[in-house]
């Protein structure tokens, strides 16, 4: 899949999407708004095919943005996301960072959540330990769905500070 796609007005855009585990993965789509598009669901702008394939008919500078293909399964989930330009136009997101809440802290794990706008990326979630001179900072980082605006970080270790 292309990471940008241009389109113009009135036309039609395929957005195709594969993947491929064991167990077989559920695969969908977020539109830019942030709407989750299951398969086989038909709007009049929008059909989502059983194997993947995210179709967009008579495109409009409303439908420009991010779109993003999730596959999941038991063991994990995977994300790719494609912009679709319409007519030149690509929506700007008014700001790029996001404002981060503590939900719940427990010994070994802290559950964050934030509010993102529409056609707001896929966040990219990275914590790091703040050691002192005799300890080597560790470093983690996650994407996660735009359509998710909540995680939780496990298997941290008790008193220690994190960023």
């Amino acid at each position: 899949m292309p990471g940008h796609i241009k389109a113009q007005n009135g036309s039609s855009v395929s957005l195709h999407c594969r993947a491929f585990a064991e167990p077989e993965p559920d695969i969908y789509w977020i539109t830019p708004s942030g709407t989750r598009v299951l398969p086989n669901t038909v709007s009049d702008k929008f059909y989502m095919h059983p194997e993947g394939t995210f179709d967009i008919y008579d495109i409009t500078e409303n439908e420009a943005g991010l779109y993003t293909c999730v596959a999941h399964n038991l063991v994990g989930a995977d994300l790719k996301s494609v912009s679709v330009e319409v007519n030149g136009y690509f929506p700007q997101p008014a700001n790029g960072s996001l404002n981060v809440r503590i939900k719940s802290v427990a010994t070994n794990s802290i559950l964050v959540s934030w509010k993102a706008g529409p056609g707001t990326l896929a966040p990219n979630i990275k914590w790091y330990t703040a050691s002192g001179v005799n300890h080597p900072t560790t470093a983690f980082s996650t994407r996660v769905p735009s359509d998710v605006q909540v995680y939780n970080l496990t298997h941290l270790s008790p008193a220690t500070h994190y960023k």
